[in-house]
């Protein structure tokens, strides 16, 4: 509450001590012993209790405990300085079980039961030991069933939902994956019914995961049953099976039926394949570079470089690009690797121009390497990031140019139509005379520019022509699926009343409807 408004509170209170809702005025105030103390027939005494217990329990306990949880994940502090401060805040996690106790105590029928039993439950789950812990729960399980009889069906239930989801968060946050199916089994059996042991499981494998316990994690996944595999995230379906693979690695190596070299890089890959989670891969990496010689030094770093870009950790990635690339700028994999160092800045940071300049480092320095052909068509996509069509025209015209049977070529071919339309002409013609001037690259192109559709397709001359501006209709013809022309794309269908226009498709791979006419005289 904002200061002013409490000064208001405070001269009301001086004025008017009498008044039949002054304690409405200490409630605000968070003056609640005085109304539990003073005023014994209030109407918001059974509130002023409850909001004394949780207001003491989150600004001791609670909250506390939240910060010492984030400065333990963010590496500020160690589990056992945690361990420490939370054995440091005992006295204040006892007061808060005796302020909860108090008011279950006193209103046994309250509707604030369920979340006085909720936080009661996460209280006590912070006592010093897990052996201190799990009695507190029990404790609250008891505490629950003497109230049993006092509420209706619908009130019991939802307290033991609520002190379940709260042990399941104890047991999150507080019981080692390894202990797991012991301590389960210490809670009161309703309590077991109200949690699904694979989600802890789960909670439990992860956490193995991330202390880099991949055999215990693995372990761990295999016991969630068949019927749950729903709760997995996307990416676990990828861990697990690189966890298989790394699993099988490590028994080879311990039989000795592999090297210490090829089991460093075959690990190595087997993280590389989980995508998100490719930074574990990172460690075997280096462990295979110390027992490598010098010659696979850019191929691992390159690798490694690739899983932290999997895994989302972009400066960590373009630094070991920069770093491979000033020592090894002859290397065959170099042009790949600056082409990565521009893929950052265009992608990661948008930095366009330093993208751009990238890019032309690449076809300048390697005009045949690997890379150059990628790295034309990122600059046209950086141009067109940056604002400017008629670079990106010409610079998307070099790709149909230099790679005309390429992927890139039929990328840049749409680009191109829709820089077109972006910048309102429907000449089409120096797309046209350029298509001509390089040679036929493909049967036909389409682009659908919004509600423009343009077909530009091959004649048997090999010319490319404008065939239609204005059409919507899309109908795939299975009758004439078959028939792929060799050097004509464009056919035409009759019925008794039509003759229908098609084009062959070669990016959808199908015919497409061109137009239809109606034959004359019917």
């Amino acid at each position: 509450m904002h200061e002013t408004q409490q000064k208001i509170l405070r001269r009301i209170i001086q004025k008017y001590p009498n008044d039949a809702f002054i304690d409405h005025a200490y409630y605000f105030l968070h003056n609640y012993s005085i109304i539990i103390k003073n005023y014994s027939h209030s109407f918001i005494k059974e509130e002023a209790y409850y909001s004394k217990a949780y207001r003491y329990y989150y600004l001791n306990v609670r909250e506390p405990i939240l910060l010492l949880q984030y400065e333990l994940y963010i590496g500020k502090i160690s589990k056992k300085e945690m361990d420490q401060k939370l054995f440091m805040l005992q006295p204040k996690i006892k007061n808060a079980i005796s302020e909860y106790n108090e008011f279950i105590d006193q209103y046994k029928k309250s509707n604030l039961l369920k979340t006085a039993f909720r936080d009661l439950t996460r209280t006590v789950g912070y006592e010093a030991s897990i052996d201190d812990a799990m009695k507190g729960v029990n404790n609250v399980y008891n505490k629950v069933k003497e109230v049993e009889n006092r509420v209706d069906k619908k009130t019991y239930s939802f307290i033991i939902m609520a002190v379940s989801g709260a042990v399941k968060e104890f047991f999150n946050e507080r019981i080692p994956y390894y202990d797991t199916d012991s301590r389960f089994k210490q809670l009161p059996k309703e309590i077991q019914q109200n949690i699904d042991i694979n989600e802890l499981y789960l909670y439990g494998a992860r956490q193995a995961f991330s202390q880099k316990k991949y055999v215990a994690s693995l372990g761990i996944y295999k016991k969630v049953q068949d019927n749950k595999k729903n709760l997995f995230y996307d990416r676990e379906n990828l861990r697990i099976r690189g966890l298989e693979k790394y699993v099988v690695l490590l028994k080879k190596y311990t039989e000795k039926k592999i090297s210490q070299q090829e089991y460093f890089f075959r690990s190595g890959l087997a993280f590389k394949g989980m995508i998100y989670d490719a930074d574990h891969a990172v460690v075997f990496f280096d462990k295979y570079k110390m027992a490598s010689s010098s010659i696979d030094y850019p191929k691992i770093e390159l690798l490694k470089a690739f899983c932290y870009r999997n895994s989302s950790k972009g400066e960590m990635m373009r630094n070991t690009l920069v770093g491979l690339y000033n020592q090894y700028p002859n290397h065959p994999l170099a042009d790949d690797v600056l082409a990565e160092i521009g893929l950052y800045y265009l992608l990661w940071i948008g930095d366009y121009d330093a993208a751009i300049n990238t890019f032309d480092k690449v076809v300048y320095r390697y005009p045949d390497g690997n890379a150059a052909d990628n790295a034309l068509n990122w600059k046209a996509y950086a141009l067109m990031q940056k604002n400017d069509p008629v670079k990106a025209f010409y610079a998307y015209m070099d790709v149909v140019k230099k790679v005309p049977f390429s992927r890139f070529a039929e990328y840049a071919f749409n680009n191109i139509v829709k820089i077109l339309y972006l910048t309102k002409s429907d000449d089409f013609s120096p797309i046209l005379s350029y298509l001509n001037s390089v040679g036929k690259y493909c049967d036909a192109g389409y682009a659908n520019i919004e509600e423009r559709p343009v077909v530009f397709y091959a004649d048997k001359s090999g010319k490319f022509v404008k065939l239609k501006i204005e059409f919507n209709d899309y109908t795939q013809i299975s009758d004439f699926e078959y028939l792929r022309p060799e050097n004509v794309v464009v056919f035409k269908a009759e019925d008794y009343e039509y003759i229908v226009n098609y084009a062959w498709d070669v990016y959808s791979d199908k015919y497409i409807f061109v137009s239809r006419e109606k034959k004359q005289g019917l």
